[in-house]
């Protein structure tokens, strides 16, 4: 079977809370920490979630991660999950892992931006492989592992990192036994896996267009539809968005200031 649970932060207000524990109490599926929410805080509640799962379901074969504006082939998941060998015992599997991204250094992008970091708050010009938080899949036993990682590397400074770069890259680097894994196991599996995942423009044509277990996934913020058909318009100014905000941050790298406001516009949210 399966088992659904919301993760949640401190509510804003107190009526907010009420309607939490009133769902609590009627499905018992809210998982609720301490912190303050915020997109970059994100992290902290999925770290909660895997202390959760462990604590109170480590029997379980798997434990699951995705978003709330997610739509996800469910039966496809579980027959994949269900049929899957494990090649590792220690993994972290996604539909396609995503290698050698460049680090984004410019908060000014509208799509890229909100996954930007400064040199201070990450290093490393490329990011270590990771699963993209759409949806990733690991065991209760490395989940409680990520969480210890944390503890060690964050115990004195507040977790700032992009919550997929930070738990299936930062955190899963220090891991030397967990690998990054495609979730299927077929000959077309394993060449992604092996060979095509390197290249992060094939991985992104993947992951927004052909993406095998995520039907769509649009912001219900802003609306922007990050995975979808290949035939959705909002899929592809997204899609194109991105690349030409690269290709723009590549240019303001290295002459600050030259782009102008309404270039960048192109692409607000």
């Amino acid at each position: 079977g399966v088992r659904l649970v919301f993760l949640v932060a401190q509510a804003m207000t107190e009526s907010d809370q009420r309607k939490l524990e009133k769902e609590h109490s009627e499905y018992g599926d809210i998982i609720q920490s301490s912190s303050v929410d915020g997109h970059r805080r994100l992290g902290y509640k999925i770290l909660m979630g895997y202390a959760w799962a462990f604590t109170r379901c480590a029997q379980v074969e798997y434990t699951a991660k995705t978003d709330d504006n997610v739509v996800l082939d469910m039966d496809r998941l579980i027959n994949i999950l269900r049929e899957r060998t494990r090649s590792t015992k220690d993994f972290i599997a996604c539909s396609v892992p995503s290698r050698n991204i460049a680090t984004g250094r410019l908060a000014r992008p509208h799509m890229r931006g909100n996954w930007s970091l400064t040199k201070e708050e990450l290093e490393v010009d490329i990011l270590p492989d990771f699963c993209t938080g759409f949806l990733y899949v690991t065991t209760p036993q490395v989940g409680a592992a990520l969480v210890q990682v944390g503890l060690v590397l964050y115990s004195q400074t507040e977790v700032v990192v992009t919550e997929d770069y930070l738990i299936a890259g930062v955190l899963r680097e220090r891991l030397p036994d967990v690998s990054l894994e495609a979730l299927e196991t077929g000959v077309t599996a394993r060449m992604w896996q092996n060979f095509f995942s390197h290249c992060p423009w094939l991985t992104t044509v993947k992951q927004t267009f052909f993406n095998d277990l995520v039907v769509t996934k649009r912001s219900s913020r802003s609306g922007v539809q990050y995975v979808g058909h290949i035939f959705t318009p909002a899929v592809w100014r997204f899609f194109l968005c991105i690349h030409m905000e690269a290709l723009l941050e590549m240019v303001e790298m290295k002459m600050a200031g030259i782009v102008p406001d309404y270039v960048w516009d192109v692409c607000v949210r």
